[in-house]
């Protein structure tokens, strides 16, 4: 959710039972921070948290382990995004089923076996 800094010129205002002025920050979401530039007149910074900017990517796991992909067809999943296997296990059939070579029936199959890996429900 969004931080957002109360400006000097800002009235103060009360927001979920607790008073704010100038300089406090606020955390909440953007349509309340709209409602309160708008209908207050609350002057607001949004703070950016370079934290947030961009999260460190995902290890990539060995897509090998699925059942039927070869270290080809692997580099062509990378090559779409699916580095992991919770990429793969987030992914739908007909999006898995672009890709060259994988059915619908195979990409059903490749879902649920990247959940099984994911959970723990079955050793690769």
């Amino acid at each position: 959710m969004p931080r957002y800094l109360i400006e000097s010129d800002s009235p103060p205002i009360e927001h979920d039972g607790e008073r704010y002025g100038p300089g406090d920050e606020l955390v909440i979401p953007v349509t309340s921070a709209d409602h309160l530039r708008d209908r207050k007149g609350v002057e607001l910074h949004q703070i950016e948290d370079e934290a947030d900017d961009e999260p460190e990517p995902a290890e990539p796991d060995d897509l090998t382990r699925l059942d039927g992909i070869g270290s080809e067809r692997a580099d062509d999943l990378n090559e779409r995004g699916y580095r992991t296997f919770e990429d793969i296990r987030a992914s739908d059939n007909d999006a898995l089923a672009e890709i060259g070579g994988i059915t619908a029936e195979k990409a059903t199959g490749l879902i649920v076996e990247a959940n099984d890996l994911v959970t723990g429900g079955a050793e690769g």
